[in-house]
């Protein structure tokens, strides 16, 4: 349906790497259970660490 090159097939491997993924559902899952901005941070923050560790080994 959409070629390769396509800015939507883009778009898409890019919204389905884990890094960006997690982020996008933390703010959102987040938002819908009434985290404020300082408690997404934090979680983004540790999310980073973990993936940092993750590639490092």
């Amino acid at each position: 349906m959409f070629g390769e090159d396509s800015i939507l097939n883009d778009w898409i491997d890019f919204i389905g790497k884990p890094i960006i993924a997690h982020m996008v559902s933390f703010f959102t899952l987040g938002c819908a259970r009434g985290f404020n901005k300082v408690e997404l941070n934090q979680f983004m923050s540790v999310l980073v660490l973990y993936v940092q560790s993750v590639q490092a080994h």
